[in-house]
């Protein structure tokens, strides 16, 4: 399934997406501002990622420029839980040039919308560095709310870092 916006596309993880997620995991800065990754994410790393990119639990995309087809970043679902009705948000772009220019918000936007109105989840979350400010402002900024503080959660770089807990809750419905 390919989800559209005005000016992206969201289309499932290939296998031959591995080369240009190779090159955003192991770049230092986009790295250090994201939960989940680790250094030496390496070529093997990122085909079994791109070669999981959907399953029960998990739903990734790959965000295109619609006008380009360029792929600019990912996005996905993880911790899908169908009986309690959450799951885990996460986006990156990596390609720097396309930050800042309010694609990642249409992305995030369009995920939402698809977790509340195809998958029917009542919240979808995401932990967020506490020194992302690109990030939290993004995620506020279509209606995630602060829920909590988890201290001293990441290390990055010999220095412990909070997460921000944010969510986003499906006002439609039970």
């Amino acid at each position: 399934m390919i989800i559209e916006g005005e000016r992206v596309l969201l289309t499932h993880v290939e296998k031959d997406d591995s080369v240009i997620v190779f090159k955003w995991f192991n770049d230092e800065e986009t790295l250090d501002s994201i939960v989940g990754f680790r250094p030496c994410f390496t070529s093997e790393d990122a085909l079994k990622w791109s070669s999981s990119a959907s399953d029960f639990k998990t739903i990734k995309w790959i965000i295109r420029s619609k006008d380009s087809r360029e792929p600019l970043g990912f996005t996905g679902l993880y911790n899908i839980d169908f009986v309690n009705r959450n799951a885990e948000s996460a986006i990156v772009i990596g390609e720097k040039h396309f930050r800042g220019k309010g694609l990642a918000k249409e992305a995030l936007t369009l995920v939402s919308n698809f977790s509340f109105d195809y998958l029917n989840l009542k919240i979808i979350y995401a932990l967020i560095i506490s020194s992302n400010e690109a990030s939290l402002r993004l995620y506020k900024s279509i209606g995630f709310e602060e829920q909590g503080i988890l201290c001293k959660r990441i290390l990055r770089n010999a220095n412990w870092l909070d997460l921000v807990y944010v969510a986003l809750e499906n006002k439609k419905g039970i």
